[in-house]
């Protein structure tokens, strides 16, 4: 029976680590046993070799001069050998939209840059890629498959740097390459050429000894790169792998990854837009979920980047009303910012503006204008994606405006708005007493507002007492015990029964009465016969009497005898009377039987009422099964 539990259990154990909802991991349908996909695969998920997938998002999002032309990437799609993600959402059970309808392409032999804000969605498209967390919808291919379908398979290919460091901290660095590779399918004849080389591509060869928990912050961010890049990852995601890393590391990292790029897509989120400018082949940025844009960072520069900066050195010398003007113009829209010995100015870039001419005048006028000298910088990445972040800001404002039908000055006056008014008095004018008041209505309304936002606190501190306390009244109200009639004991039914009892007993009494002559006077001689024994206890040793007594009883014919009584005791003096019964079991009614007989006897002689009887009652108990 133990190795059909183990069976038991094991099976058991795989079952429910496939279907059973965790907070990570993607949950199988409970049949999926019986399903022809589980065991052969699905021919469904392919995209088919001559099927070309859109380009990042265009269908989706409105705008469609946001994202830079992907035909040249054609060959690539063809081929899988890119990363195709396709109408992906995801919603949590809270209602928030974490991926609003994404659809984008990733290629081999490139580092795609994916920016946003906090929150904006970029992590949790990178669990769900990974197998974290399930999607809502959409699809995602790797090598035209779709991943979804097969995501063991794909976490084989995949390699990970989570935002967090997720680390073992009694392993050392070598000790953890060498595990995740074994996890990624590595031969072990090739494990130490795999490990080896990585280490020297990270630069950490003085540190595989070390045990992670010894390292510094900048330390266990590349030891996480190396994780993800370490076992031959064909799909690697760097979620912000350089925070926490000093410049001159980030700059190395910067390096390593450059050479890591054959054969690989590397998926790098991050917050340094110069990072993304230096590694992003390609870059795009999401915000709310969705995605604003995509392309190489010198498209998105020209397509976002609607600004470029002309910076001045100035002194007492310098006549600014002039530069001002001069600057006015030759350019439509501009704006300043004015220093102690700078001033900035941010000029509108034009596309019938002639930038050669403009300089030849101002390097003209530059002593005129008592300018000491001047620099200009064109829009860079970050000015993209501020631009982008306002655009959507804006947008999103615009909509709130739109949906918003209660005018302001009507929300002013509405009464409803009392209630959620808080008007701070002075201590002069609330009391003691109201302010007691009004802590306690807004302690009660903050419980309440916490308790019908937390389903689990209502549940556990609320219902359930009231629940149990409901229940254990109802089942005090129940006899789960119902005792039976009394029943009294009838021996007439029984043939006269014989009692061996002694003649004298073994404590010698203070008057000197026998057994047979005073104790047993007034025996029933219907039911019971007594046979009295002249048998005595030496030297009042009760023990050693008893002993005697029944080796006496077993050289007897025990089956004809049904009751031995041993009187140790009768003393009427002081109402003290001891009895040893060795009842013959063959009727089981015989302890109880003889027992009433001797008490009524001891009752009859201490009260000298001889019509005073004992009734001895079996009561049974009828147990109420709870099923």
């Amino acid at each position: 029976m133990l190795t059909v539990d183990f069976f038991i259990y094991l099976f058991l154990g795989f079952y429910l680590e496939n279907v059973v909802p965790l907070e990570f991991g993607t949950a199988k349908p409970f049949y999926f046993l019986f399903t022809k996909k589980y065991w052969v695969g699905d021919s469904e998920s392919s995209l088919g070799r001559n099927k070309v997938y859109p380009a990042s998002g265009r269908e989706m999002i409105g705008n469609r001069e946001n994202f830079e032309d992907e035909s040249n990437y054609s060959d690539k799609i063809k081929t899988g050998e890119c990363l195709s993600i396709k109408n992906l959402n995801k919603k949590f059970e809270d209602g928030k939209v974490a991926v609003n309808n994404l659809s984008i392409n990733m290629y081999k032999n490139e580092i795609f840059a994916l920016l946003g804000h906090n929150g904006a969605g970029k992590s949790t498209l990178i669990s769900i890629l990974s197998g974290l967390y399930p999607a809502t919808e959409g699809e995602a291919f790797y090598q035209n498959e779709n991943l979804f379908y097969n995501m063991d398979g794909f976490r084989k290919k995949v390699g990970i740097c989570p935002q967090h460091n997720v680390l073992f901290e009694q392993l050392s660095v070598k000790e953890h390459l060498e595990l995740f590779s074994i996890f990624k399918g590595v031969e072990y004849e090739d494990l130490d050429n795999d490990v080896n080389k990585i280490l020297e591509q990270m630069d950490i060869e003085n540190l595989k000894d070390s045990e992670a928990g010894t390292l510094s912050g900048g330390q266990k961010r590349k030891l996480s790169i190396a994780i993800a890049l370490v076992g031959g990852s064909e799909v690697v995601f760097l979620d912000e792998p350089s925070s926490g890393m000093d410049i001159t590391s980030r700059r190395k990292l910067w390096d390593v990854l450059k050479r890591c790029i054959t054969d690989r897509i590397i998926v790098l989120t991050t917050h340094y837009m110069e990072e993304a400018a230096v590694l992003g082949n390609r870059v795009g940025i999401i915000s709310e979920g969705e995605l604003q844009c995509s392309g190489t960072p010198l498209f998105l520069i020209n397509r976002f980047g609607k600004y470029f900066n002309l910076s001045f050195q100035i002194n007492e010398q310098t006549d600014l009303a002039k530069l001002k003007n001069f600057i006015k113009e030759n350019f439509d829209q501009s704006s300043f910012d004015e220093y102690t010995e700078e001033i900035n100015f941010q000029v509108l870039r034009s596309q019938d503006l002639n930038l050669k001419e403009f300089f030849v005048q101002l390097d003209q006028k530059i002593s005129e204008l008592g300018v000491k000298s001047y620099s200009v910088s064109l829009p860079t990445l970050e000015d993209v994606f501020l631009t982008v972040a306002n655009n959507e800001h804006e947008k999103q404002k615009k909509e709130v405006q739109n949906d918003n039908v209660i005018s302001l000055r009507e929300q002013e006056n509405s009464p409803n708005d009392i209630a959620y008014t808080y008007n701070a008095l002075t201590s002069a004018e609330v009391s003691a007493v109201t302010k007691f008041l009004l802590d306690l209505k807004y302690s009660f309304r903050k419980r309440l507002l916490q308790m019908l936002r937390d389903g689990k606190v209502f549940l556990f501190e609320i219902l359930c007492p009231i629940i149990l306390v409901i229940i254990g009244l109802g089942v005090s109200g129940v006899d789960f015990l119902t005792a039976s009639p009394s029943i009294i004991m009838n021996v007439s039914g029984f043939v006269n029964q014989t009692i061996m009892v002694n003649k004298v007993p073994l404590v010698a009494n203070t008057n000197g009465i026998a057994t047979n002559n005073s104790f047993l006077s007034q025996y029933d001689t219907v039911n019971y016969s007594y046979n009295l024994m002249d048998w005595t206890a030496s030297n009042g040793n009760v023990t050693d009497a008893i002993v005697r007594y029944n080796k006496y009883l077993q050289s007897l014919n025990s089956t004809t005898q049904h009751g031995n009584f041993l009187i140790t005791k009768i003393n009427k003096d002081i109402q003290q009377y001891e009895f040893i019964l060795f009842a013959n079991l063959y009727s089981t009614d015989a302890p109880a039987m003889y027992i009433n007989e001797m008490l009524n006897k001891i009752l009859i002689y201490a009260t000298d009422m001889p019509n005073l009887k004992i009734i001895v009652s079996f009561i049974t108990f009828n147990v109420l099964l709870l099923l």
